[in-house]
């Protein structure tokens, strides 16, 4: 089951890219609201009235969140310039996961691309460093000189914080890069910057809950909230690294669960929903036709927002997906490049067909992470 901080909240597209925001930001948001407006601006601007704090709280939020997306945004425009595809990225809390595709390693796009995140955060902390000083000439009301301090204080941090040594940040990419020149070997190199994060990632919860503990509540949660983030993603970068180089070399053939239950294009919704939606429990049914070639897909969850007398009149072909390259693939293709593939098209499930288009399979990501712990 997809937990609440795992699911994608929404979806933007920026500069030709989709960039899908999870629901862990629903929850962080929350918290850094609280923060803001309880804590950190009534400690920095005394005197306000409280509907300024919650206001402040909320802006905050969302600067903040515009800062993060403003970083991957400077990654991607990196990327394009050097013309490397970027299709999804997955924004997580202080920056993105799964940014770029590049069939060949390339050292000095690699560092140049890094690079470009930490540089927009820069740039974006100086932008808010010179609207303070006009400011202050100006006399800007005390509320907005405090949230602007704020977002040029989380952008410089922003940047910091991505260059420390550690994969699958910024400073851990352009690291992992020139370690590669001397020795171009990425199933060394990559698993130890992901322990260097994960040990990063401990040391600033440490200090996190020191700084807490003795009276510092602001920068011990900041600590906290970045190690926490750092722990997580080496982990998850380290286990998706271990889970590719295991499943490196292998076809989808091996993987996939043979002769699936499928509908005739002909069956009727109405037919479907009683003989097929309650009895299996899928959301996704492939279609066939007479020679059990793949047509397309069809999602129960489209049969049931059609009404009844719909259902008696439309048929499976009526509703379905057409086949393509997002939601089937062949037997023979690599496994790998079907996990990219999936990632990237937020699919858990695809069909399988042979050489000649029918029908082969289904196969599932759980499926391959049962092998994977398996292999463990």
């Amino acid at each position: 089951m997809t937990s609440v901080f795992s699911r994608d909240i929404f979806r933007i597209r920026v500069a030709g890219s989709e960039i899908r925001v999870g629901g862990c930001w629903v929850v962080f948001s929350l918290l850094l609201s609280f923060a803001l407006s309880s804590m950190i601006f009534p400690y920095y601007y005394k005197g306000l009235h409280r509907d300024f704090y919650f206001w402040l709280g909320i802006s905050g939020s969302v600067g903040f969140f515009l800062s993060v997306l403003i970083h991957e945004l400077f990654h991607i425009l990196g990327a394009k310039s050097l013309f490397l595809p970027v299709r999804t990225l997955k924004l997580h809390l202080l920056g993105g996961i799964n940014l770029r595709e590049q069939k060949k390693f390339s050292v000095p796009g690699e560092i140049f691309v890094a690079f470009c995140g930490p540089v927009g955060s820069f740039v974006m902390a100086f932008v808010f460093h010179q609207i303070l000083i006009l400011g202050k000439e100006v006399s800007f009301p005390a509320e907005l000189m405090g949230l602007v301090d704020f977002l040029r204080v989380a952008n410089l941090f922003l940047g910091i914080f991505h260059l420390l040594p550690a994969y699958p940040l910024d400073g851990g990419r352009i690291v992992r890069a020139l370690v590669f020149r001397m020795t171009p070997n990425l199933s060394v190199i990559t698993p130890v910057l992901c322990s260097l994060g994960a040990v990063f990632g401990l040391l600033l919860i440490s200090g996190g809950v020191m700084l807490f503990s003795t009276g510092v509540p602001v920068g011990g949660i900041w600590w906290m909230i970045s190690g926490f983030f750092l722990k997580e993603a080496s982990g998850l970068s380290s286990q998706k690294y271990m889970t590719r180089k295991a499943l490196e070399g292998q076809r989808v053939s091996r993987f996939m669960t043979p002769c699936p239950v499928s509908i005739a294009w002909y069956k009727s919704l109405a037919g479907f929903e009683r003989e097929y939606l309650y009895k299996y429990h899928y959301r996704i049914f492939p279609v066939v036709d007479g020679s059990n070639r793949l047509m397309g897909e069809l999602d129960s969850r489209d049969v049931m927002g059609v009404t009844q007398r719909e259902r008696r009149s439309l048929k499976a072909k009526d509703l379905m997906r057409p086949v393509g390259k997002e939601n089937s693939v062949r037997e023979d293709s690599d496994i790998v490049k079907l996990l990219s593939l999936m990632e990237s098209n937020g699919r858990s499930r695809m069909m399988v067909t042979d050489k000649e288009g029918r029908l082969a399979g289904v196969i599932v990501l759980k499926d391959l992470l049962r092998f994977f712990l398996v292999r463990l």
